[in-house]
């Protein structure tokens, strides 16, 4: 069993699906993104915004999952 198989986060989620979830976050900021700033769409700013804060606390839990699984190791 590879190594990023045996690493879970707080909420039971493995690695990959928790680095899955994290990549589906960064496309849909960017997409809103882009939207607000090539359309002026003001809602796909605010979803921008979302995204980028739930981007926020994926990557501290990872960051956390990451360092016990070393400290571990």
């Amino acid at each position: 069993m590879s190594l990023h198989n045996e690493i879970y986060d707080q909420y039971g989620r493995n690695n990959m699906s928790h680095h899955t979830e994290l990549l589906e976050k960064v496309q849909e900021y960017t997409e809103n993104h882009d939207k607000f700033v090539e359309k002026g769409n003001k809602a796909a700013g605010t979803r921008a915004r979302k995204a980028l804060s739930e981007i926020a606390k994926l990557t501290k839990s990872q960051r956390k999952a990451i360092q016990e699984t070393k400290n571990n190791a």
